[in-house]
């Protein structure tokens, strides 16, 4: 968790129109996607790693 640089939703005209968002979490050794995601469950999603890496950090 403590790799973890960036956390963004992207959406396009397509995932827009089914109310969804890829979520992109970086890490300095590359990017991971998670396709089709439910537009407000990302945002719950989204907000929970960034806690989870604030805890991590805070442990170091």
């Amino acid at each position: 968790m403590i790799r973890i640089q960036h956390v963004e939703t992207a959406q396009g005209p397509l995932l827009r129109k089914q109310n969804l968002v890829s979520l992109s979490i970086t890490t300095a050794a590359g990017a991971h996607v998670i396709e089709a995601v439910n537009a407000s469950t990302s945002d719950e999603l989204r907000h929970h790693i960034l806690e989870l890496v604030k805890v991590a950090k805070e442990d170091v």
